[in-house]
């Protein structure tokens, strides 16, 4: 579990932006596709710059995730890149999703 009260830059404390997603495959068969780019995707998370916690794990057949950025901007500027942009081109012929 993580708990994050607000991030202390140059002694100004700002409030961290989290994103929550998850998504549900159509089928088991869709799983190697999957794990494939959410594999890369988590590991590009990790290592972006403004990112502070990433975190993914299956519930009941759901897949969420939950990141941690510094602003929002960081967040989409991974959003639009490498691994997950890709991940973002398939995800409908997989799963569905939900943010």
């Amino acid at each position: 579990m993580c708990c994050v009260i607000g991030l202390s830059v140059c002694g100004v404390t700002r409030v961290p932006y989290v994103s929550i997603t998850g998504l549900v495959l159509h089928s088991s068969l869709q799983w190697p596709r999957f794990a494939a780019h959410a594999t890369r995707a988590m590991a590009q998370a990790r290592s972006a710059p403004g990112n502070r916690f990433a975190d993914a794990r299956v519930v009941s057949g759901v897949h969420p995730t939950l990141t941690v950025w510094d602003e929002r901007d960081a967040m989409l500027t991974y959003l639009r890149s490498g691994s997950h942009s890709a991940a973002i081109r398939v995800y409908r012929k997989i799963s569905s999703a939900s943010t």
